[in-house]
């Protein structure tokens, strides 16, 4: 049996992809054949560390809808003001996908209403449910099919319940795993604040700004994550001794979690699918949307470390543990082989 991840083509650093390019490692590695499955045969999502071999088919681009002077006119506007322009060419052309009679293709929640539309009716589609929002988003348009899948796979308590929310069933599930590699614990960091920009983007701006005119954080530096690699990325919130979660209507929330992982003192949202790692005893957190406590708590957390940062120093090498127990390598390997046995069982009976 042969599996088909859609990948976008996207140069934006996306953690659901990330997630995607790994399950494809441990397939492949364990002989089991996976592939990337593009819209265009020219581009590669190349952010992440790891690669995955690659096919592209037409059937995987969404089709617009042209009908009537509306749509037509908005295809005009968003040409004249350059939007949804797709990224330019970054790698050598791929071949086309051939079907093999055993291909099953995983098919992510934000694509499920319209992708299967595109699909040869007798083509195995599993959903790949990696945020529950995205996927209730899809189940609410018209075109959307809860019997075309077969079943769907979870990354988290928010995704499963979201999955037994629309399809009514248990998905199949396995957790996610935060690199011992990228995001080891370090002892001793900078005494700087890490957050990351397009989450929430308005109010991480403002909340910023109110930050860096505070007395209390007078001269300390913040550090924007963004169109940055996945290295890089890590390498700043290794770096970090503090980073502001801006989660938001997350599956999982893979940046607060890499923070936790390298002991930084994460201050914020859990985002809903953070919820299953997110409290009291792993960071500092702050109820959904308060942002003015958000403030006062990132105030009094960051300016008080300086006089008593032993308990501080409890908590976040306690999260950095409780992390890597949870969400290690070994979990995520044997979580991703058992859950594509199950999904062979299924296809095949």
């Amino acid at each position: 049996m042969r599996f088909l991840f859609f990948i976008p083509d996207t140069p934006i650093a996306r953690g659901g992809i990330s997630v995607t390019l790994d399950v494809i490692e441990v397939l492949n590695t364990n002989g089991i054949p996976a592939l990337a499955i593009y819209d265009r045969p020219d581009f590669e999502y190349n952010i992440h560390t790891k690669r995955a071999p690659r096919v592209w088919s037409q059937s995987m681009r969404q089709p617009r809808d042209l009908s009537g002077l509306k749509n037509k006119a908005r295809l005009i506007r968003d040409i004249a003001l350059g939007r949804n322009k797709r990224p330019r060419k970054n790698a050598e052309p791929c071949a086309a996908w051939e079907r093999q009679k055993d291909d099953v293709l995983v098919v992510p929640e934000w694509v499920s209403e319209w992708m299967p539309h595109n699909l040869p009716s007798d083509l195995p589609l599993v959903l790949f449910n990696q945020n529950p929002f995205s996927l209730l988003y899809a189940f609410a348009k018209p075109g959307f099919e809860k019997d075309r899948y077969l079943t769907s796979l979870s990354v988290s308590d928010a995704c499963s319940a979201g999955s037994r929310m629309v399809l009514g069933k248990e998905p199949v599930t396995f957790p996610l795993y935060i690199s011992d590699e990228l995001y080891s614990f370090q002892p001793q960091k900078k005494f700087q604040i890490a957050y990351m920009p397009r989450k929430r983007g308005g109010e991480a701006t403002a909340l910023v700004k109110t930050l860096q005119a505070a007395p209390e954080l007078e001269g300390i530096s913040f550090v924007p994550i963004g169109g940055v690699t996945t290295k890089e990325a890590a390498r700043l919130i290794r770096e970090s001794l503090f980073f502001l979660s801006f989660s938001d209507r997350e599956g999982f929330g893979l940046p607060p979690a890499e923070a936790m992982a390298t002991g930084s003192v994460v201050i914020g949202y859990a985002g809903v699918g953070g919820d299953e790692f997110f409290d009291a005893s792993t960071g500092i957190l702050v109820p959904e949307n308060n942002v003015t406590l958000f403030y006062e708590e990132a105030v009094r957390v960051i300016a008080g470390y300086r006089s008593n940062p032993e308990g501080l120093d409890g908590l976040r090498r306690k999260a950095s543990e409780i992390i890597a127990k949870r969400y290690n390598r070994a979990n995520f390997e044997a979580g991703v082989l058992d859950a594509f046995s199950q999904i062979e069982s299924l296809v095949r009976t």
